[in-house]
């Protein structure tokens, strides 16, 4: 069935709905319906019946795409969306899904439930546990049940590894490794007091020397003004203000050296202690020249140390060896029994 349009003696439009163009151009001409709005009829003829009906068709699809244009106008008029910011919308989502999709494929799982996004909008596999480490071993050790059952071993229904014991895999290994290295920072941090507290010494010891020694030399310089008679003349004034910046620049130098030295026995340490091990100390060494103190040490950024990263993988080893033994008591090889 079919629609055709047509206009009453008034001008207002019909819709008739028929199965063929001349049932609609029989009812029409009947109740003197035309194809024109105000027109007279010109459904005289079969022929001019169908092809009036395939005009009235073209014309109500033109309106009906019109309509939809106009409502898609309205809305994306309402949301403030032009035509370009909906297109962009559009990519924008099939992109997601996209994104969603290569990730369900990389971790080898299928539904979207079990990924998340990570701070930079990438999606990632779901923690299981909310820790990094245990989704870690969870994974390995489901991989080797996969394996070993692939091999003609069943996993032993009385051996349970469940996240709890993990977690405990992991506090045993911390308290293990974790004296060994406590031990190591105390030390490193002892010989970096040890240093600083030298350097700070030595310092003192020579700007006490130093201002001495510019003591002895400004006296004698007056004393030889003072023979010359030039005691209160501006040579004299002339003379002292020149050895005093003198001084002056000595001074400085001697603290920006020392000042430097302590950077690098504090940058040293940081190396291998790591900069939170290192802030404990609370050492902040400053070396005081002439009316300038000097301290070129910062510690602007988090630096994990040798050390920790060295500790970090003796952990991470401790415990996947406790992780294998319980693995292995809890598969059995089919052919032993």
């Amino acid at each position: 069935m079919a629609a055709y349009i047509y206009y009453d003696s008034k001008g207002n439009k019909k819709t008739l709905n028929f199965d063929s163009a001349a049932e609609a151009s029989d009812y029409a001409e009947q109740r003197g319906y035309t194809t024109t709005k105000g027109g007279t009829s010109s459904v005289s003829s079969k022929s001019s019946n169908t092809n009036t009906g395939t005009a009235a068709q073209e014309a109500q699809i033109a309106e009906l795409k019109k309509q939809i244009a106009d409502t898609q106008a309205k809305i994306a008029a309402k949301n403030n969306i032009t035509p370009q910011q909906q297109v962009s919308n559009i990519q924008s989502q099939l992109a997601d899904l996209q994104a969603q999709q290569a990730a369900l494929q990389k971790y080898g799982l299928t539904d979207t439930n079990q990924l998340t996004q990570d701070a930079s909008g990438n999606y990632v596999k779901k923690s299981i546990t909310g820790n990094d480490q245990l989704d870690e071993m969870l994974d390995k050790y489901q991989s080797f049940i996969d394996t070993s059952m692939a091999n003609g071993n069943v996993v032993n229904p009385a051996v349970k590894i469940t996240p709890k014991m993990l977690q405990q895999f992991l506090n045993e290994a911390t308290q293990e490794i974790d004296p060994y290295y406590q031990n190591l920072y105390n030390s490193i941090k002892d010989d970096i007091s040890a240093n600083i507290k030298s350097l700070q010494e030595s310092y003192d010891l020579s700007k006490q020397q130093e201002q001495e020694s510019f003591k002895q030399e400004l006296a004698g310089q007056q004393e030889s003004m003072a023979g010359a008679g030039l005691a209160f003349s501006g040579v004299r004034g002339g003379k002292e203000k020149q050895l005093q910046e003198t001084e002056a620049t000595t001074l400085n130098k001697m603290a920006q050296a020392a000042a430097s030295n302590a950077g690098d026995v504090l940058r040293a340490g940081e190396s291998k202690i790591g900069t939170r091990n290192l802030s404990d100390l609370g050492i902040t060494p400053e070396f005081a020249g002439s009316g300038t103190s000097y301290n070129y040490y910062n510690p602007t950024e988090n630096v994990t140390g040798s050390l920790e990263r060295e500790r970090k993988t003796a952990i991470y080893n401790r415990r996947n060896e406790r992780e294998s033994a319980a693995r292995e008591g809890r598969t059995l090889d089919l052919y032993k029994y």
